[in-house]
């Protein structure tokens, strides 16, 4: 069930951005930051921090304005966001490490690989142990 959410959340969001822009593929980039409100950024009403290259870049795409986090702490917020699980439902449920995304679990990425997208991921994972797989990259 959870891996069919993936697939249609991508197979979604692939379908969607083609109407809008036509038959090329669109540049997706999804920005995740631990600790911060939603109205922290000037494209979100933010008066006070000044962010105009995120302003830009929201202006000339798509926004989605009406979504959650899948939990409150960062490795497992991550995890949700990867692989579409539940925090219930996946193996990482907090920050205290331990516990990896099994090899079986599919992420996001790898369902837009198939799609044909490259796909890149910067800064913080969190998702592996360390000095195994997956503890440093997508």
């Amino acid at each position: 069930m959870i891996k069919l959410f993936i697939f249609s959340f991508s197979y979604l969001l692939i379908q969607v951005s083609g109407q809008m822009f036509g038959s090329t593929k669109p540049n997706i980039i999804f920005i995740m930051v631990d600790d911060m409100g939603y109205h922290d950024l000037g494209c979100y009403g933010s008066k006070t921090i000044k962010t105009p290259n995120i302003d830009r870049m929201a202006n000339e795409g798509i926004r989605f304005t009406d979504c959650y986090s899948g939990d409150t702490v960062c490795a497992s917020a991550r995890s949700t966001l990867m692989t579409g699980y539940h925090k219930g439902h996946t193996p990482v449920r907090g920050n205290s490490g331990g516990i990896p995304l099994f090899p079986e679990d599919i992420t996001v990425a790898e369902v837009l690989k198939k799609a044909g997208y490259v796909n890149g991921g910067f800064g913080k994972w969190g998702l592996g142990n360390q000095g195994k797989d997956g503890a440093a990259g997508v």
